[in-house]
């Protein structure tokens, strides 16, 4: 009996779906300001997540933790044990804004630091390491301490 009425909510919400489809296919044929009205609600939504995200991660200083960048604009969201690609793939997410929404949506879980873009960037290509940690670490910064540090196989060329 359960599964009876089961299978017959799932027609009926198909239907209902299929028709829903079907007026809002007609209602923006009829009013092409409709999609350009979504897409600026959806653009400032995205800007909003963004915001939230960064504002929560960096307990409300809005900086790289890194080197203390605070532009808004060059400012993004990492993973700190490096997993991120890993994580978002598990969760389903292909796309920053995405994920700014899925942080948003999970309450901010734990695992994410704000970066800028260079430390972010640098910190990928040089083994998990930003070059401003490397300045810290030594007064004289030499070619050899930077490879010694650095993984070589992290700057593959390829020959193609």
């Amino acid at each position: 009996m359960i599964l009876a009425v089961a299978k017959y909510i799932e027609k009926k919400l198909k239907k209902t779906q299929e028709k829903n489809r079907i007026v809002m296919k007609e209602y923006r044929r009829k009013h092409p300001e409709y999609k350009l009205e979504q897409c600026k609600k959806a653009k400032i939504n995205r800007v909003i997540d963004r915001f939230l995200c960064i504002w929560v991660y960096s307990n409300g200083m809005m900086e790289c933790v890194c080197c203390g960048e605070k532009n808004f604009f060059v400012l993004t969201l990492d993973h700190i044990d490096g997993l991120g690609k890993k994580h978002r793939t598990e969760i389903g997410i292909f796309g920053s804004s995405n994920f700014a929404q899925w942080l948003r949506l999970n309450n901010f879980p734990p695992g994410i630091q704000v970066l800028c873009y260079n430390c972010n960037y640098a910190r990928d290509k040089c083994g998990g390491i930003c070059p401003h940690k490397l300045f810290e670490q030594s007064d004289k910064f030499t070619l050899n301490k930077a490879l010694s540090i650095i993984q070589l196989k992290s700057f593959q060329y390829y020959d193609d």
